[in-house]
């Protein structure tokens, strides 16, 4: 059974906003859990052995897919600050990585995903690294992004090292994790990008691109490998697309604010624009800034526009999510005075819509998509949709989730201190654990043998 949602993931604003809005629910409710119990079910036979994998406040734990039995626990060092361990989590080859981000121990580490003994460590990595990556056998992982001060990238080092062992294979100063294309490492530099050598780093070839001054790599520059090319926004206001040979530009498109006027009653926001899925024909840009725009769709082989959308409407808010499919949804909030909320799925070829059906109340809701199921957060309930119609799977009253990861089989949901486990096809009650710790990261679902 694999793990259906991408598996890198961090504690970001989403979460930072879910576990704000759980604590304004518990205080309504007396801080107490008055919420309706869940029903209950077991897990059918047939389901493969797996097991659960959270990143808390300080403590790494694996659970038994089966019953949510504890099977190990790993404490974390702690940051001198906040007392919490937080970063990013990742799996592969029989390995849980983690890595520490702003605040914290600064450390690179690997362990057994059977024992949860470490395996190798890397210290005195500082900084926020929205792009550690594992990949073929190997870690990356760039030292020294900051994501409280911005940081140019001269001042940054990857390291690429050996996923099982962690030996540092090689290493560059002055250069930043983009993208792994083949049998190339594409890095961001202080003048451009560069692409390096897989195995042994030699450099390829390097360009100029302007980058804006002091930005903080990793959040405003997103480089997606495919169709032989490299797709990225420099400076979120156009998209250029690069031949992974040799770096030479096959399109260029103009500053896509210009598609239309801004958007009305956005507190004076700038749109920045990433790219955030490539499909062989179309590549989706999305704002990331809220500042009203949503998404604009982009041919993949000449970078003409074929479609956008954008919110112009006052009092209205539009909040997407596109899947690294190129999966589409948008959840729009027409007029506060009088609410309608409604979630839709976009065509990324074409911009028409597939499906529309009622969403949650929520203003601009978290939304987590895996394993052809759309999950939102209700306050204070789940709401699950199947991704290819939009049909309405169920809704479940007490769970206000801050992160969720599904597959075919289950959906885990972290609801702040407690982890619960639910059937995907009915979205009951197969196991809680109470007091599982402030989940950091998206819960992995990893499959184990026996």
């Amino acid at each position: 059974m694999g793990n259906g949602m991408a598996r890198r993931s961090r504690r970001g604003k989403r979460g930072l906003w879910a576990v704000v809005m759980m604590a304004v629910v518990l205080l309504a409710c007396g801080a107490s859990r008055s919420f309706k119990p869940l029903p209950s079910t077991t897990l059918p036979p047939g389901v493969a052995p797996f097991e659960i994998v959270t990143l808390g406040a300080g403590k790494l734990q694996s659970r038994a897919g089966r019953n949510g039995v504890q099977l190990w626990e790993h404490s974390l060092e702690p940051s001198s600050e906040t007392g919490n361990g937080n970063g990013v989590l990742l799996a592969a080859g029989g390995l849980i990585f983690h890595r520490d981000q702003e605040d914290s121990a600064n450390v690179v580490e690997a362990f057994s995903a059977a024992t949860g003994a470490q395996v190798w460590r890397l210290n005195d990595c500082p900084g926020y690294d929205d792009t550690f990556t594992a990949n073929g056998g190997l870690v990356f992982a760039t030292c020294g992004a900051s994501a409280v001060t911005p940081v140019p990238v001269s001042d940054d080092t990857l390291y690429v090292l050996d996923a099982a062992t962690g030996t540092i294979r090689w290493q560059v100063h002055g250069e930043h994790f983009r993208a792994v294309a083949g049998d190339l490492v594409i890095t961001q530099t202080s003048s451009g990008l560069a692409a390096r050598t897989l195995v042994q780093g030699d450099l390829r070839w390097s360009r100029t691109i302007a980058f804006p001054p002091l930005a903080l790599p990793a959040f405003d520059v997103a480089v997606t490998a495919a169709n032989g090319l490299l797709y990225l926004s420099p400076d979120g206001q156009y998209v250029v697309a690069l031949r992974i040979v040799d770096g030479s530009t096959r399109w260029e498109t103009a500053p896509l604010t210009s598609l239309a006027n801004a958007p009305v009653s956005r507190r004076n926001l700038s749109p920045s624009f990433a790219v955030a899925a490539v499909t062989a024909r179309t590549v989706i840009a999305r704002d990331v800034s809220l500042a009203g725009y949503a998404v604009v769709a982009l041919d993949a082989t000449t970078g003409r526009v074929n479609w956008h959308l954008q919110d112009d409407t006052p009092g209205s808010t539009l909040t997407s999510l596109v899947g690294s499919d190129g999966a589409i949804f948008v959840d729009s909030f027409v007029h506060p005075n009088d609410p309608v909320e409604t979630l839709r799925r976009l065509d990324p070829d074409t911009g028409s819509q597939l499906w529309s059906t009622p969403g949650p109340i929520l203003r601009s809701p978290p939304l987590w998509y895996a394993a052809d199921a759309l999950y939102a957060s209700d306050s204070p309930q789940l709401l699950a949709f199947r991704a290819s119609d939009g049909t309405r799977l169920f809704g479940d009253q007490g769970i206000f989730p801050t992160e969720v990861n599904a597959n075919a089989d289950v959906i885990v949901v972290a609801d702040g201190r407690n982890l619960y486990l639910l059937s995907a096809l009915d979205g009951k009650q197969i196991w809680e654990a109470q007091d599982a710790g402030l989940v950091q990261a998206a819960p992995i679902i990893l499959p184990v043998s026996g």
